[in-house]
């Protein structure tokens, strides 16, 4: 039986939301066919990201659940967040690059201000900030046959991309939060690969909804 690996921000009956509750259903439907494990932050709300569920392996209606912790709380009103993603934005306009401006980046990656490294730092204070399920999947990754990632905004996601590209998949489901564009955009997670721009209804009741995801 192959084995898939679904990465997400949160999960468990308790939580509350679009993207956790896609990933929670897809993998219940998926374990008659695969062995289905998720990792994820031990958070239950999304505003602080504070560890709620213990730093464990559990199991959540067939599904194996392998939480690691986060290593800070995220802040309400986070000024180094509003600072890099406000870097973001300007640096990845074209006109930034028009005349003399291609010197001003030149200058900026010599002292290491790049696009890349703001988005990485984005993404530690966007949360949920978990070092160890990074290191976990780096270390892991070729016992999975599959790597999903739900959804595109948050730091699982955003740092774990880059590994075993050609067995990963994204389903973005997006937003119109205007840092997805420089994130994806800036070199740091550009690795060929599946992305998958959402999960229909009619997928989710079907039987073989593991034929549509095409694992």
């Amino acid at each position: 039986m192959k084995k898939i690996a679904f990465i997400v921000q949160r999960y468990g009956i308790e939580v509350n939301g679009g993207a956790e509750y896609y990933c929670r259903v897809l993998a219940e439907r998926l374990t008659g066919t695969y062995e289905v494990e998720v990792l994820t932050s031990c958070a239950l709300e999304y505003v602080t990201w504070a560890n709620w569920y213990p730093a464990a392996i559990t199991t959540i209606n067939g599904v194996k659940v392998n939480r690691f912790p986060t290593e800070y709380e995220r802040q309400a009103k986070d000024h180094l967040q509003y600072e890099t993603e406000r870097k973001i934005k300007k640096w990845s306009r074209p006109e930034e690059w028009h005349g003399l401006g291609w010197l001003r980046m030149w200058g900026r990656a010599l002292v290491g201000k790049t696009v890349r490294r703001y988005s990485l730092l984005w993404a530690q204070h966007q949360g949920p900030y978990t070092p160890d399920l990074i290191t976990y999947l780096e270390r892991n990754h070729r016992q999975y046959d599959a790597l999903i990632f739900i959804t595109y905004l948050y730091y699982p996601t955003i740092a774990g991309l880059n590994i075993a590209p050609k067995s990963r998949f994204l389903f973005q489901q997006l937003t119109t939060k205007r840092p997805f564009t420089c994130l994806y955009s800036s070199g740091y997670s550009t690795s060929p690969g599946n992305f998958i721009s959402h999960i229909s209804r009619k997928a989710l009741r079907s039987k073989t909804v593991s034929e549509r995801s095409h694992l």
